[in-house]
C-alpha cells in the first residue's frame, strides 16, 4: 500500500479545482480553488503558498501552462472568462540555499492579463494546440467552443524577451 508523502489541508478557502506543474520549474506546483485564487507553491515546503493571484472574481476551474512558452499560464472561470496571465521574466535558476521559498528568477507577482471575454457561460475547460504554442479551444457550460489565438504583440513580446 502507497502512503501519502505530503499534503496541504485546505490549500484553497472550499477547496482545489486544478493543479499544474511548472513545466521546467518541477518544484513548482500551481493551484486554483472555489477561493478565486491562484496559489503558487513549492513542494520543497509546502507549509504555505509561496505566493498568490488574488483578484479574480469566481471560481478557477482548471489552469494551465502553454506547452512551448511557460511565461503563460491561462485560467478558465465559473465568471465566463478565459484569463492568460502572462509572466514578465523568468529565467530557471534554481536557489537552493534560500530560506525565502524564492522561485529563482521567476517572479510571479509581475504579470499582465490576457482576457477573452466572448464567452457566455461558465468556461469549465480549454487545450493549448499541440503543432502551435499561440492557439488554445476552450468549452463554454452552454456548450459552445471556441478557437483563440494569442494576440501577436503579446506573442513577439514573450518570444523576444
Amino acid at each position: 500500500m502507497k502512503s501519502i508523502s505530503s499534503a496541504i489541508p485546505k490549500a484553497h478557502y472550499n477547496g482545489i479545482l486544478s493543479c499544474e506543474f511548472h513545466p521546467l520549474k518541477t518544484n513548482i506546483l500551481t493551484t486554483s480553488g472555489m477561493d478565486y485564487s491562484v496559489k503558487f507553491w513549492d513542494i520543497r515546503n509546502l507549509s504555505a503558498p509561496v505566493t498568490g493571484i488574488f483578484d479574480n472574481t469566481h471560481w478557477i476551474w482548471k489552469l494551465k501552462y502553454n506547452k512551448t512558452y511557460s511565461k503563460i499560464l491561462m485560467s478558465c472561470s465559473s465568471s465566463s472568462l478565459v484569463r492568460g496571465y502572462v509572466f514578465e521574466s523568468e529565467t530557471l535558476e534554481d536557489n537552493e540555499n534560500s530560506h525565502s521559498h524564492s522561485f529563482g528568477e521567476i517572479d510571479f507577482k509581475k504579470y499582465n492579463y490576457l482576457d477573452y471575454l466572448e464567452f457566455e457561460d461558465s468556461v469549465y475547460d480549454f487545450d493549448w494546440a499541440f503543432y502551435d504554442p499561440w492557439i488554445f479551444a476552450a468549452i463554454s457550460y452552454n456548450g459552445n467552443l471556441h478557437v483563440n489565438i494569442v494576440p501577436d504583440d503579446v506573442k513577439y513580446k514573450i518570444m523576444i524577451n
